[in-house]
Formats: structure tokens, sequence, C-alpha cells
């Protein structure tokens, strides 16, 4: 098993493997982490929810955000992403759904976890930007993106 490394923010926490950068955080909130050959990275998004916003269940909530998260890769010029997995874990609290994308001939896929547990809303986006193999990208990613829990 490789070397790996905690990396914790106010609402969450995930386990990466050694290499990884240090956590850079974005104007936008967005933290930002990538692989040391900067094949992979991790976009992780944290949302604090107000009363109105709170109204669905958990599972309601994530399934929502990673409906956006969707609609966004379906905007990107040029891609065509074809949807190779989904999870949803069913009425639970935190709410967790798992989404994953590929865009062949570009060789680049995006998988998407989101974690809602309301006011908190947690979306962490796993792009492999050069996906020549997509078994070995899923099983590298797999124990990351198990990891990556709520704090709390």
């Amino acid at each position: 098993m490789p070397a790996t490394h905690v990396v914790r923010a106010g609402s969450w926490t995930i386990t990466l493997p050694d290499g990884w950068s240090t956590p850079e955080t974005m104007e936008n909130g967005t933290i930002y982490i990538d692989a040391q050959d900067r094949s992979k990275g991790i976009y992780l998004t944290t949302w604090t929810l107000g009363p109105l916003d709170e109204s669905g269940t958990p599972d309601a909530i994530a399934e929502s955000f990673a409906s956006k998260d969707a609609k966004a890769l379906e905007a990107m010029d040029g891609y065509e992403w074809r949807r190779v997995g989904d999870v949803s874990q069913g009425p639970q609290d935190p709410g967790v759904v798992f989404v994953d994308h590929l865009a062949g001939a570009h060789q680049y896929r995006v998988a998407t976890k989101v974690i809602a547990r309301p006011p908190i809303v947690v979306r962490a986006a796993f792009h492999d930007y050069m996906c020549d193999d997509y078994d070995a990208s899923r099983d590298y990613f797999a124990p990351i993106i198990a990891s990556l829990g709520l704090v709390g």
C-alpha cells in the first residue's frame, strides 16, 4: 500500500497518496489539489446552505448538486461525455451521490462525489486529465474517493 497523508478542511477530510500538492484555495473558495505529475486533480467545494435551501432530504440535496455538475460537463464545447457509473446510497444522513463521466476521445475522466448533511454540502470533483485506461483510473481513485468524509 502506498504512503498516504490526510488533508483536512473545516467540514471534510480526505486521504491522498504522498506526492500530491499542498491544497490551494481558489478565489471562489474551492480547494484544488493535484498529483505531482499533474495528470490528476481534485476540486473540493463546500457550501453552507441557508434555511430555505435545506428543505430537501440530504440525499435529494446531494442529487441536486450532482445534477448541476453533470450539466456543467455537458456545456464543455468539443467534449462528448458518457456517464459510466453512478451510485446513490438512498435515504440516509449524510446523503451521498457518486457520478462518473468519461470523455473517451479526450482521455478525460471526471468522477464527482457529493456529500450533504444540511446545512453543509461538499462536492469533490476528481479529474483524470490523462485517462487512457478507465479501469486503472477507477482503481487509482477508488480509495481516495472512499476516504472523503465529513468532519463531525
